[in-house]
């Protein structure tokens, strides 16, 4: 199942359908750049085809709130090569939707990987950016209206996770920070509580049709 937000960013994180890969070795993590294997109107087959049927694995996954959904996991013994794929057909398994979550090590487009900062996303997109508040499913979701980072018409969608340090969880000071608000990454509080990149979502805004163009 696609994420879901808040209102404001809904659009961007539950409708992203599909991207495309520089293409790995076994069990080696790459670089996705919206070409090759994981194209907009790509299949399980593609998937399996670049990086091998053995390294291609289809069943359920968790979903947010406790759902869960059926999706194909890409080396799925190999945590810093792992990506997890939901398809927007999901009976042809056509039109990937890939996610990026820790400790993967695949590296997302503008060079976005796990573990990144505030600040690195910050500089990335040269504009501020809304980021969820923390503490529920979709907490630390991270859209991007302007910048570099904003949803082009015929460009891939990137979207992001943040996660909280342990330390900053635990912290009363940054109890404004947690539910279902909205953030800006320009905060003051939101800066110094120092969160990271917890997962990545590479996609493409479009409906893919019937296929027939």
């Amino acid at each position: 199942m696609a994420l879901k937000a808040t209102t404001t960013l809904k659009a961007v994180i539950f409708v992203l359908a599909g991207l495309a890969a520089a293409p790995a070795l076994a069990g080696q993590a790459g670089r996705i750049d919206c070409t090759g294997p994981f194209a907009a109107d790509a299949t399980e087959a593609d998937v399996a085809a670049a990086f091998g049927a053995d390294n291609v694995v289809f069943g359920a996954l968790p979903g947010p709130e406790g759902s869960s959904y059926d999706g194909t996991t890409v080396f799925p013994d190999d945590p810093a090569a792992k990506l997890t794929i939901q398809w927007a057909d999901e009976e042809a398994r056509k039109g990937p939707t890939i996610s990026i979550e820790a400790p993967s090590a695949w590296e997302a487009p503008y060079g976005i990987r796990i573990g990144m900062t505030l600040s690195d996303l910050r500089a990335i997109n040269g504009a501020p950016f809304t980021v969820l508040g923390f503490g529920w499913d979709y907490g630390g979701a991270a859209s991007f209206t302007e910048g570099a980072l904003a949803p082009k018409p015929d460009g891939c969608v990137v979207s992001v996770m943040f996660a909280l340090p342990d330390a900053a969880n635990e912290d009363s000071r940054f109890d404004p920070l947690m539910g279902d608000r909205e953030l800006s990454s320009d905060d003051a509080l939101l800066v110094s509580a120092k969160p990271v990149v917890s997962a990545v979502y590479v996609g493409w805004p479009v409906d893919l049709g019937d296929g027939d163009e």
